[in-house]
């Protein structure tokens, strides 16, 4: 695994970085499965 291994980074682009996994995300959000904008609330 590369560098990419502390909180907060990417852990799929560190094992697989040929593989853009955000399309499925964007392709999700396009056909109604719904959204990508969030907030995040610390409790």
């Amino acid at each position: 695994i590369s560098p990419r291994r502390g909180p907060g980074e990417d852990k799929f682009m560190a094992v697989y970085p040929k593989i853009d996994w955000s399309i499925q995300l964007k392709y999700g959000e396009e056909i109604g499965l719904g959204t990508r904008k969030y907030e995040l609330i610390r409790i």
